[in-house]
């Protein structure tokens, strides 16, 4: 039977909680590639800002898909699904910036919307700043923590004023929020017997408007999102070595191992048998 603690294994959860090691930057920065993997769709209560740097593909941000590419600064609004997808691979900044940062500056991200993509001289020179004083607060230079502070309210001052509007969050958040609903329940349970009458039960919508609805959000169909959790969990579990194909199967939710086996290989382009030594062959 599966447990909690196996399947945390593998998630990651869609919801993510930022936590800052230094509550006086309360920042993440790093650089991130996405290639041709389905990359499962999020949402953090953070205002997050990418800058595409190279190569091209798509951002879906509360079910508006936008083409990305090379010079794009794209904008991630407080609590919003998104999920970037490319065809070959593209790389970008990512700077998020915590909540309360903005809300103690007299910035209530929660209550702005900004403009998803954007091509800016001024807001692209302010992130590099931003990114250059975070980099030397790594390495320990003097004034760099009072440095990234002042870039980064400058971004985000000049962002709010260029690229925001005001919003009712009760009014545009209340269709993320039944997705959300149905999103946090298919993570929790992606390995049991889930049908689509309890899924869009636990939203509080019918299933046909779920449907529609969860395709526009997250870019998948129910099917394959549940389909897309188990078998990444089922790589996890493979790559343990603990447990056979047949056991993993059940497992993550499978009842049918040639159903499984069949199901990972149009995921992944191998057979679970042959997983293992795929990898190796390409270490």
């Amino acid at each position: 039977m599966q447990t909690k603690n196996q399947t945390a294994l593998y998630k990651k959860e869609l919801f993510e909680v930022h936590k800052w090691s230094n509550p006086l930057l309360p920042f993440i920065f790093h650089t991130d590639l996405v290639d041709t993997h389905a990359v499962c769709g999020n949402w953090h209560e953070s205002l997050e800002i990418l800058q595409i740097i190279e190569g091209s593909g798509r951002i879906l941000c509360d079910s508006v898909d936008h083409n990305i590419s090379v010079g794009d600064i794209i904008i991630i609004n407080s609590n919003e699904v998104h999920r970037i997808t490319s065809d070959s691979e593209i790389r970008f900044h990512c700077f998020i910036v915590g909540a309360d940062f903005c809300i103690q500056n007299g910035l209530d991200i929660k209550k702005l919307k900004f403009k998803t993509k954007i091509k800016d001289e001024k807001a692209a020179e302010l992130l590099a700043l931003t990114i250059e004083e975070i980099k030397a607060a790594k390495s320990q230079m003097p004034f760099s923590l009072p440095a990234v502070r002042s870039f980064a309210l400058s971004l985000l001052v000049y962002l709010s004023r260029r690229y925001s509007q005001s919003i009712d969050n009760t009014k545009e958040n209340r269709q993320s929020d039944i997705i959300k609903r149905g999103l946090e329940y298919i993570n929790e349970n992606f390995c049991d017997a889930l049908t689509l009458e309890d899924i869009a039960q636990k939203a509080s919508i019918s299933k046909y408007h779920f449907l529609r609805e969860f395709k526009l959000y997250t870019g998948y169909t129910v099917v394959s999102y549940i389909n897309t959790l188990r078998c990444e969990y089922a790589k996890r579990l493979l790559g343990s070595s603990l447990y056979s194909v047949s056991e993993i199967a059940v497992m993550c939710g499978y009842e049918n191992l040639s159903y499984f086996s069949k199901t990972f290989k149009m995921y992944t382009g191998c057979l679970p048998s042959k997983y293992n030594s795929k990898r190796s062959e390409a270490t």
